[in-house]
């Protein structure tokens, strides 16, 4: 009601009055954000939080980068159908690729010598191509188990250098967030916490405005995650010391035979394929520039050109050469 932006917008503005509230108020002084890579929040808090704003660290969503890397190369078929079938990125090698890198980030993240750490699962992203076409000559002898793994006589010849050359794009944009992934940092908690309230918040449409209706929808929430789809039922037998109603307990038990019913229906891999098509069609771009520059692959990100290991080797770099040039004969 109080919002005149973008709707994309909303959550960058919301976590910025946040960090100037919590110094303003409390003293606290954020200076890292787990978050995920398709948003401008970093951007937006180097803009307008002042003084430390600029030293606020990122550190990506290891599901969230995964997740888009898997959309990416979902899309990646979608362009181009000819890299659809056998020895090519089917279903099961994108799916093999997601989770051989989301292994590598938690592998990874379990080694205490950091800086060695990020330059193996950098190693481990850009190889992930050739780990899951079955060339196995440069895998990681950690992570790797293949019996060929070595054998420099087992390359695979027919698959596309095409298609190889097309990955190894998308894994570059990941191996740059190497230095960030590494901590293996995930908002699991908090999309956790927004799925249970969004379930019984209403959306946009129902009024959240009257004495207590969005708190009991909270706790109704929270109730329904710990005691399952019978939590009426349990709750009013706690507060109250008597039991249900008959009626009560026929309607709950029907609505847990239908959920569970309904489970095992979109269990099936046929009704998953079909959800997923589904949802790759119906899914809505906004048209407004505005829009996609706060969320979405084209937001803003304050992504660095070079890491800084390498911007001080170059530095000293051309340092020696001008002072090289420098020197009197």
């Amino acid at each position: 009601m109080n919002w005149t932006g973008s709707s994309q917008a909303m959550e960058a503005d919301i976590i910025v009055e946040g960090f100037l509230e919590a110094e303003r108020k409390h003293g606290v002084r954020y200076m890292r954000l787990v978050a995920d890579g398709d948003s401008s929040v970093e951007a937006r808090i180097r803009q307008h939080v002042p003084v430390w704003g600029q030293r606020v660290e990122k550190i990506e969503c290891a599901n969230h980068a995964c997740k888009c890397l898997r959309s990416h190369l979902e899309q990646l078929v979608m362009d181009k159908p000819s890299y659809k079938g056998k020895n090519k990125l089917t279903k099961a090698n994108r799916l093999r690729i997601t989770s051989s890198i989301r292994c590598a980030i938690r592998r990874r993240a379990q080694e205490e010598n950091r800086p060695l750490a990020i330059r193996k699962l950098k190693h481990d992203i850009l190889n992930t191509v050739n780990h899951v076409f079955g060339i196995h000559e440069n895998c990681s002898d950690d992570f790797c188990k293949e019996e060929s793994r070595g054998d420099s006589l087992n390359p695979v010849s027919h698959v596309d250098p095409v298609l190889r050359q097309d990955i190894s794009r998308l894994l570059v944009r990941l191996e740059n967030k190497a230095s960030s992934l590494i901590t293996c940092q995930t908002t699991n908690l908090a999309e956790n916490w927004m799925s249970i309230r969004a379930k019984f918040d209403g959306g946009k449409f129902y009024n959240r405005v009257n004495r207590g209706s969005w708190h009991a929808r909270c706790y109704g929430g929270g109730l329904r995650k710990n005691f399952g789809p019978k939590w009426s039922p349990t709750v009013w037998e706690k507060v109250t010391g008597t039991k249900a109603g008959q009626w009560f307990d026929i309607h709950y038990n029907r609505r847990s035979k239908k959920l569970l019913l309904n489970r095992l229906y979109k269990s099936r891999p046929e009704y998953k394929a079909r959800a997923y098509q589904r949802k790759i069609k119906s899914a809505a771009v906004s048209a407004k520039s505005k829009s996609t520059l706060e969320y979405g692959k084209d937001a803003l990100e304050c992504i660095p050109d070079v890491s800084s290991d390498t911007l001080q080797a170059d530095i000293q770099e051309y340092l020696g050469k001008q002072s090289m040039l420098m020197r009197p004969y």
